[in-house]
């Protein structure tokens, strides 16, 4: 039996075990951040991982935004992730960061996130937008 790093032969050009199904994209990893916040401020804040830019240019852009539907619709960039066709290293950029990062591998990025949205920064930013949502909701 091969090891995992062995490729699988095939009588094609390309090889059998081509694809690798444990991938998870960023894109996916970003939606999930944007869901355990919804659920951590009770459906006040929202965020939005939305795919933007031009695809042709040989990686995917993300914006992170954050969104209070209570102030018509608000909505705050964070950041940005560009995604090479490779998918890692990435990098995290723009919005509320003073510097950029590249995370390596998935790990990272998810390592990267949490830092992020821990931060003192991050943290005014959604109590601030939670605190005057629900201020609009009880006027």
């Amino acid at each position: 039996m091969p090891s995992g790093r062995e490729k699988k032969k095939s009588n094609g050009y390309w090889p059998e075990d081509l694809v690798d199904d444990a991938i998870v994209p960023p894109g996916r990893i970003l939606s999930e951040a944007a869901e355990e916040l919804t659920h951590r401020t009770g459906g006040v804040l929202k965020a939005e991982p939305v795919q933007i830019g031009e695809p042709r240019s040989g990686e995917l852009i993300y914006a992170f935004y954050l969104v209070a539907e209570s102030l018509q619709g608000f909505r705050y960039e964070l950041f940005r992730v560009l995604v090479p066709a490779q998918m890692y290293p990435l990098e995290i950029r723009g919005g509320i960061l003073d510097t950029s990062f590249q995370p390596g591998d998935e790990q990272a990025f998810r390592r990267k996130l949490q830092d992020l949205f821990s931060g003192d920064k991050v943290r005014k930013v959604v109590s601030a937008l939670v605190a005057e949502s629900k201020q609009q909701r009880n006027d």
